[in-house]
């Protein structure tokens, strides 16, 4: 389905949830059924379309062309969840969450 076309079951969903869960902050399940569709976004993103491990499968594969490479050293270890972190930062600047949370705490 197109991101274009999505914008219907969104609001079908979202008004199936709030007549099943009316109680509550009228903004929680509008950015609930938002981050849903950044996980399904961010998962065809990263399984480009196929398998929903595929980037852990392609992160092994790379992994595979360094024979040589020690996944026990601490020095690789680090540099992976530095690449983690980096890339996890990317991905909250782009979907606007962080500039969301600085939003909400200045309030």
């Amino acid at each position: 389905m197109s991101r274009k076309n999505r914008k219907a079951p969104r609001s079908k969903l979202l008004k199936s949830l709030l007549e099943e869960y009316p109680h509550g902050h009228p903004e929680f399940l509008p950015m609930l059924v938002e981050k849903m569709q950044l996980h399904s976004d961010k998962n065809h993103d990263y399984a480009a379309g196929g398998r929903p491990l595929g980037n852990f499968e392609r992160v092994a594969a790379i992994f595979a062309q360094y024979p040589g490479l020690r996944l026990n050293d601490p020095v690789v270890v680090m540099l992976t969840y530095a690449m983690k972190q980096i890339d996890a930062t990317l991905w909250l600047v782009y979907a606007g969450i962080a500039i969301c949370a600085l939003k909400d705490r200045a309030k």
